[in-house]
């Protein structure tokens, strides 16, 4: 929840690859109000739809080997 820049020079990179800081990024810039489409929108949107890409055919597949 703290600003990125001011992080030190490793943990910047740790943040900027975790997925978890864009989507709360994208979070803050929407319930302001005040933007409409940032790069952390596009880069939440992006995360979400591999997450939903990759896991649920491997969910469906575990799923229907138990049934």
């Amino acid at each position: 929840m703290v600003p990125i820049d001011t992080l030190p020079k490793g943990l910047q990179v740790v943040a900027n690859i975790n997925p978890a800081t864009h989507i709360v990024s994208a979070i803050k810039d929407l319930l302001s109000g005040s933007v409409v489409f940032t790069q952390e929108i596009f880069l939440s949107l992006i995360i979400v739809i591999a997450v939903v890409a990759i896991f649920a055919p491997l969910t469906l597949k575990v799923y229907m080997e138990k049934v």
